[in-house]
């Protein structure tokens, strides 16, 4: 589906759904908000994240419309008392950005929601390869760039164009998640180091001990390497998951019972990452996969989540209405 036609599908939905006898049928119990960066610029970052004013939309959304902003776990625990009282809504953070706890923190709040972080090892330990930022820089640096992996040399003097082919190469990466590591020299070609971006954009140890302790905080993992674990084998998935974990709870002395799959679209995770899961003693696994919780039968390792992407297809999602076209893909 085109940019144009899924905004004109995002509209409508959400003006269908602000009837309340569509809500009142359509809508789940509760929902799983997905969230990575929140920018105060987002021009600035090729709108790679969450701009600021539709974050502060989405807390106040939830709030005027009656969603109670509970943790995960209490949110559950609603969903398996069969409570509706309220419907319930779960902020999630995913990667560990910094900006989280420099932008996000004060607007959480001032609003008092809880949220969790799911954080990968190579973020604070500066390790990750983090690709999409190397393409992101990229972009922004340059006004032809050569990707030889892609076979495509783009010229992008102007914005539009950059984010054209910036979502290009994402959506090749996305196609076959064992293509980023082929972007490696490419990077190197240009001086464009991850390290350095990841000791940007990512909390270090020391800020990330800090917001755990935070009384509105909780801490998941998200895999050592953020690799696709439906690419690896079943040992290597497991140690990522496993070593992940351990590694947050010697350094932050708490205990990590929540994942989140890096990607996670069908591509990414599947059944055996969710059996991986399971035994290794996680309590829930959630996944990008764009739908609401409506009963207490949801499969905790296979959560679904909604991503935040405009005012629109925020509010068509949220309203429910978006859930039966889907089901009919």
């Amino acid at each position: 589906m085109n940019a144009i036609l899924k905004g004109c599908v995002y509209h409508g939905a959400s003006l269908v759904g602000q009837l309340p006898g569509v809500r009142a049928l359509f809508a789940g119990k509760a929902v799983i908000l997905l969230y990575h960066e929140i920018q105060r610029d987002c021009r600035s970052e090729m709108m790679t994240g969450t701009s600021v004013s539709l974050f502060e939309y989405s807390l106040n959304w939830l709030q005027r419309d009656g969603w109670s902003i509970v943790s995960l776990d209490e949110c559950l625990q609603k969903l398996a008392n069969n409570d509706r009282s309220r419907r319930y809504a779960v902020l999630t953070f995913d990667d560990g950005y910094r900006d989280n706890v420099t932008v996000a923190l004060p607007i959480l709040e001032r609003h008092n929601a809880p949220f969790m972080v799911y954080v990968p090892t190579g973020a604070p330990t500066r390790s990750l390869q983090s690709w999409w930022l190397g393409v992101r820089k990229l972009f922004l640096s340059r006004d032809t760039i050569a990707i030889d992996a892609l076979g495509r040399v783009f010229h992008c003097p102007d914005i539009r164009s950059k984010l054209s082919a910036f979502a290009e190469v994402i959506e090749w990466v996305h196609q076959d998640y064992r293509r980023a590591a082929m972007l490696t020299p490419t990077f190197t070609q240009n001086g464009i180091s991850l390290a350095a971006l990841n000791e940007h954009y990512f909390l270090d140890e020391c800020e990330l001990g800090i917001l755990a302790r935070h009384p509105l905080a909780s801490i998941g993992g998200h895999t050592t390497s953020h690799a696709a674990l439906a690419t690896l084998d079943h040992s290597s998935a497991r140690a990522e998951l496993a070593d992940n974990r351990r590694y947050l709870e010697n350094l932050l002395q708490v205990t990590v019972r929540h994942v989140a799959y890096p990607y996670g679209t069908p591509g990414a995770c599947g059944l055996r990452e969710q059996h991986l899961a399971h035994e290794l003693g996680f309590q829930t696994a959630v996944t990008t996969r764009q739908w609401q919780l409506h009963d207490h039968k949801v499969d905790p390792f296979a959560l679904p989540r909604i991503c935040v992407q405009s005012p629109s297809a925020f509010t068509a999602r949220m309203s429910g209405v978006l859930e039966p076209l889907q089901a009919l893909r």
